[in-house]
């Protein structure tokens, strides 16, 4: 079956943990330091863990979480969407045409950051990792 636009999950908080990869200590200060580059307006950055995509390759499930969740602020694309899909072991960092950041950094971020622990199975090590690289990223630009 065509996943519909209904199978992309909501976004309640920054972090979204659909997958339960994360420890809630991680999250809660997850959450906290993702408000803060929300507030300092040179980003949003959401993150969506999920069990499967449901036969979606990975560009065309970030493709519609962005358009459904529309993160970043009002008139410049500046969200970002770090999304972990655990059953095909994808995942991917969604960066907004304004965000000043580009596709190759968050690539980078995605290498050294995250792919090592994915190795390992280190689920929330490496979405704790990445998503501290990216905001350090951010807030260097």
């Amino acid at each position: 079956g065509i996943i519909q636009r209904q199978d992309i999950p909501e976004a309640n908080n920054y972090v979204n943990d659909y997958a339960n990869l994360l420890n809630e200590t991680i999250e809660t200060a997850l959450n906290t330091k993702l408000k803060a580059v929300s507030e300092s307006k040179k980003a949003e950055i959401a993150i969506l863990t999920v069990q499967s995509m449901n036969g979606l390759s990975i560009n065309e499930f970030g493709i519609r979480v962005g358009e459904k969740w529309k993160v970043g602020h009002a008139g410049i694309d500046n969200g970002i969407i770090v999304i972990i899909a655990l059953s095909e072991r994808k995942v991917k960092i969604e960066v907004g045409r304004g965000s000043n950041i580009t596709d190759g950094q968050a690539g980078e971020i995605l290498d050294t950051y995250m792919i090592p622990h994915l190795k390992n199975n280190d689920w929330d090590l490496a979405i704790a990792d990445g998503v501290t690289a990216l905001i350090n990223k951010v807030n260097e630009n």
